[in-house]
């Protein structure tokens, strides 16, 4: 009993250290000051912030669970997800966080297209122009994400697919 329980407190400990290691490393980033210009309200718990980050999608994720009852809701929760994602992109573009940036990109893009197809499911005419309005603000600040960056890297081909994508998703709710 007592080498089951050292076990596990050494698990436990390695389990801690694991998610408090700080995974930003430099890559190639040109220019911060325009990004810190941006008016992307950042937020408190991000990407390579180990286990709180893990609580606040799982939070996310049961509210969506619980709003299901309430379309309109729902799909202004989903919206609001999506300046969550964009503040999180940010927010790993600017600490040169290498290993959070694709998958944040492909969340941000996710997250825009699961609003859009709750939108159309739910056909919710009175939510289409304020994401339409919401997607096309936010291209403008993923143009200077992505112009931050050489044209000839990943990291301006992952921004770039997520204006590609949120030019489809305003094409499918302008129907």
């Amino acid at each position: 009993m007592r080498r089951v329980v050292i076990v596990l407190c050494l698990f436990l400990a390695l389990f801690i250290y694991i998610g408090s290691i700080d995974s930003s490393r430099v890559f190639a980033l040109g220019q911060n000051q325009e990004i810190s210009k941006l008016q992307i309200t950042d937020e408190s718990i991000n990407p390579g912030s180990g286990y709180a980050y893990s609580f606040k999608r799982l939070k996310e994720n049961i509210t969506l669970d619980l709003l299901s009852i309430f379309s309109d809701k729902k799909a202004n929760y989903y919206l609001k997800l999506v300046s969550t994602r964009l503040a999180e992109l940010k927010y790993v573009i600017f600490n040169k966080d290498e290993d959070d940036f694709q998958t944040s990109s492909q969340r941000y893009f996710s997250t825009a297209g699961q609003a859009t197809q709750f939108i159309l499911d739910k056909n919710l005419n009175s939510i289409k122009g304020p994401a339409k309005d919401l997607f096309t603000s936010q291209m403008s600040k993923l143009d200077v994400l992505r112009d931050s960056f050489p044209y000839d890297t990943a990291q301006y081909r992952f921004i770039q697919d997520d204006i590609n994508y949120l030019t489809s998703y305003i094409t499918q709710l302008g129907r």
